[in-house]
């Protein structure tokens, strides 16, 4: 990485071959130790030359949507997630076949819920908690309440839990059928 940084000048007047394998090594390098800023800023130009002069594989991998994966993951562990779910669902439309990609686009889908699907979910992680009082409430209160408390309480923490997972288990078909339609 440092090599890169420091012998900028001396790479840009190699082989355009020998720039791209550099270039690509260096952001694999700033990706892979998480400085996502680094990447960012680089990635473009990467992009740019693979699309400007028709390469398509470096070192034997598509580094064309090897990078529009890793800009979108970056963006997406820099908290950027409009601009990541932007670009990872264009790539699954680039890639269908993209297991990846696919999941980062369902994990985008999940950081960027509408306003009352993300108060669902909220309510229904309030109700598995209300569901977990209930539940030790009736195991350790259980010789201190009468049959009728009892029997309430069971009741009502079924009732807690069973909305609050069927909720759970609609947002998530929500959100698989969303991102199988592309």
């Amino acid at each position: 990485m440092f090599f890169y940084e420091r012998n900028k000048r001396a790479i840009h007047q190699l082989p355009l071959e020998e720039q791209l394998e550099l270039l690509s090594e260096y952001l694999n390098a700033c990706f892979q130790t998480a400085q996502y800023r680094k990447y960012l800023k680089h990635v473009d130009e990467l992009i740019e030359n693979l699309v400007m002069h028709n390469v398509e594989h470096i070192h034997g991998r598509d580094e064309y949507t090897n990078s529009l994966f890793k800009k979108s993951a970056a963006l997406f562990n820099l908290e950027r997630y409009e601009e990541s779910e932007f670009i990872v669902k264009q790539l699954c439309r680039l890639e269908p076949n993209n297991k990846n990609a696919r999941i980062l686009y369902r994990r985008n889908l999940y950081q960027n819920l509408e306003t009352g699907y993300m108060y669902l979910r909220h309510m229904s992680g309030v109700g598995l908690l209300m569901a977990a009082v209930l539940t030790a409430i009736d195991l350790f209160a259980w010789a201190h309440l009468s049959e009728t408390w009892g029997e309430i309480i069971r009741a009502t923490r079924n009732v807690f839990f069973t909305l609050s997972m069927l909720v759970l288990f609609a947002l998530e078909l929500k959100i698989r059928w969303k991102s199988e339609l592309l």
